[in-house]
């Protein structure tokens, strides 16, 4: 089953090394490689985006209900290179 949408996510911007795109902002750039490791890697965002796995039942609450949680967290050596 295919499923279109959106996601709003906050994300560790030097999550990857975005050396290598061609902004002169930091920040734009690891944003960038972030975009291009998603767009290439499907099966990882959709694991970096499931719950980090030592979250503890009340911590997932809290997240859900109130704070949420930066994309990768808790999945950072699952992500490889971009």
């Amino acid at each position: 089953m295919e499923r279109d949408g959106i996601v709003i996510a906050e994300l560790w911007p030097s999550l990857l090394d975005g050396r290598h795109q061609p902004y002169a902002i930091k920040d734009a750039g690891q944003v960038a490689a972030v975009r291009d490791w998603a767009l290439d890697h499907p099966d990882a965002l959709h694991a970096a985006l499931r719950r980090p796995p030592d979250l503890t039942d009340e911590e997932d609450r809290v997240a859900r209900e109130q704070e949420g949680w930066i994309l990768g967290g808790g999945h950072v050596p699952r992500l490889g290179t971009a």
